[in-house]
């Protein structure tokens, strides 16, 4: 029996369902959410609350949300397994034992913006993003595919708390939902500023201001103190 702690869980992955969606992030049954349970000493293994595969997270319930554990796949709760992104999920609660939430979405600005100008580095505008992420982005190409092997993306992960898939989505993660929640916005929102600047760089032949190295690295300085 679970305890009643997983109850509260369940409405606060319920709650991000549905501001992810309102967002816009949600295409299909593409993306997720899963959170780390609270440990319960009757278990061997912690939980992971998720949305099962076959249902999007716009049109899910609370009966479709399962828990299943961390170190061992086990269906605790639900009898529907998650869809395959759920071994990246499942790395990086095992790589990083700090990260109690993680959202992966496969928002339509970051998979146009990073099919066109793919890069290994990616460079803020802003003076918040970088401080809000709190680590430099880990840009994946698009020839591999870490939701299938996730064991590839282990050494990232510990680097970060933002993977990009290049032509296929974001997953953000943190200490909370609502951490996790504020990365993937940061990230959309940096992304949208860069393509407005862009194109008004090119109407008005000039060229973009991106941070340097020194003033990146100050952020994420900031972020370790705040």
């Amino acid at each position: 029996m679970l305890g009643g702690h997983v109850q509260q869980e369940i409405v606060e992955l319920m709650r991000y369902a549905d501001l992810v969606s309102k967002k816009g992030y949600v295409c299909n049954q593409l993306g997720n959410i899963a959170l780390r349970s609270k440990k319960q000493d009757e278990l061997a293994e912690n939980l992971i609350l998720t949305k099962h595969k076959g249902i999007s997270l716009e049109e899910m319930t609370r009966d479709n949300i399962i828990a299943i554990g961390l170190e061992s796949n086990r269906l605790y709760l639900g009898d529907v397994l998650p869809s395959i992104g759920h071994a990246l999920n499942r790395e990086i609660f095992l790589c990083r034992p700090d990260v109690m939430a993680v959202i992966h979405v496969h928002a339509d600005e970051l998979i146009a913006y990073f099919s066109l100008f793919y890069q290994r580095r990616f460079r803020f505008i802003s003076a918040d993003a970088a401080a809000i992420l709190g680590a430099p982005v880990e840009i994946f190409p698009p020839e591999l595919n870490v939701e299938v092997d996730a064991a590839q993306a282990s050494a990232a992960i510990m680097r970060t708390n933002t993977l990009i898939l290049a032509n296929h989505g974001i997953t953000t993660y943190g200490a909370s939902l609502s951490q996790a929640y504020h990365r993937l916005n940061s990230m959309v929102a940096e992304v949208r500023r860069i393509m407005m600047a862009t194109e008004l760089a090119h109407l008005a032949s000039a060229s973009v201001n991106y941070l340097n190295d020194s003033e990146e690295q100050e952020l994420y300085e900031l972020a370790k103190r705040i």
